[in-house]
């Protein structure tokens, strides 16, 4: 059945759990100390007592105080020599099983002793859940570390949870980058000082605030793998042809000869050496005037060459720069600086 919680019922109505609920839909179920008053600070006076500081806390939704201006005094066993041991101070939430009473108390839970080259454990407590009836709920503000019969150091053991007027420092604290699709500035949102980003992709890296890079890239000969180009073996055809020449002119010239009587024969033959010995006379052509001859070198069918030896190719490319930005959506950026 639903209930008004935050109305006007005529009778008291609003419970503890309800209270309870509410808190812890706004602080969440775990345990928190909250930013106020001196956040429950634990103080050493001595090695054997403790002070811790005022202010809340919040466990499973349910609000503990120690109010403005007070504190709660603890005491703390011994240390040993040549020991050491953790203590740990606790903060109970216990519900009366019968009477349905709850109350709040704080106590130190002592720790197991061990030699003191060894790490010691952490004592422990009891956990139960509120929301399920659980009567008991212990919370550990602080472990105290005692060596010999001093103590070493004190550890907070939960969280300080941020109040909602400084939520937005501990999500964005100086030095962290805000991204949104929207231009209006962070610090209208959240305050601060913030610088926008412009022109940048963001690189995850071990320093911060480097920059570097470009969205172009000019290639060059260090660039490019060591390569070569090859021409492979190969011959050219030629066509079947002829060629023409004309000879040179020769001049005015006659061309000397000999007849020469062959009896047995019956014929006559020319040579232009051997008519001495057989008795043979000597005649000229008629002469020619200045002339020139045309003549015709022998057809020749079609040739092929020898095959030819490697080579290089041509130089070629314009040098266009390389354009190295991937498909990306642009967004408003700013980080923080105060």
């Amino acid at each position: 059945m639903i209930r008004l919680i935050t109305g006007y019922a005529g009778t008291g109505h609003v419970t503890s759990a309800d209270a309870g609920r509410f808190n812890a839909g706004v602080c969440g179920k775990n345990a928190y100390i909250m930013q106020t008053g001196e956040q429950l600070a634990c103080i050493a006076r001595s090695n054997n007592e403790i002070i811790i500081g005022s202010g809340d806390l919040v466990d499973q939704g349910r609000h503990f105080s120690i109010p403005q201006n007070s504190s709660e005094t603890l005491t703390l066993e011994n240390g040993s020599q040549g020991k050491s041991r953790y203590d740990a101070v606790v903060v109970r939430y216990s519900k009366d099983a019968g009477t349905g009473v709850e109350s709040a108390s704080m106590y130190v839970a002592r720790g197991t002793e061990t030699v003191k080259t060894v790490i010691p454990s952490k004592p422990e407590v009891t956990h139960g859940n509120i929301f399920n009836g659980e009567i008991i709920d212990d919370v550990v503000l602080y472990y105290i570390k005692i060596i010999d019969l001093s103590i070493e150091k004190i550890e907070r053991a939960i969280p300080l949870i941020p109040s909602l007027s400084t939520i937005a420092d501990v999500i964005y604290p100086v030095g962290s980058i805000y991204m949104s699709m929207n231009a209006t500035n962070p610090a209208k949102l959240f305050g601060g000082t913030w610088e926008q980003i412009t022109d940048y992709f963001l690189r995850p890296s071990s320093k911060s605030g480097q920059t570097g890079g470009s969205d172009h890239f000019q290639l060059s000969v260090d660039n490019l793998p060591q390569h070569s180009h090859s021409i492979p073996a190969h011959s050219h055809s030629i066509p079947d042809h002829t060629h023409t020449a004309t000879a040179a002119s020769a001049g005015d010239h006659v061309h000397t000869f000999s007849k020469i009587k062959d009896v047995a024969a019956g014929t006559a033959k020319y040579t232009a050496d051997s008519y001495g010995a057989l008795g043979a006379s000597k005649g000229e052509t008629s002469k020619a005037g200045g002339h020139t001859h045309k003549i015709t070198i022998n057809r020749k069918e079609g040739l092929v060459t020898n095959g030819g030896g490697k080579g290089n190719t041509g130089n070629t490319g314009i040098a266009q720069p390389v354009y190295t930005l991937p498909p990306y959506l642009t967004v408003y950026a700013w980080k923080r600086t105060a």
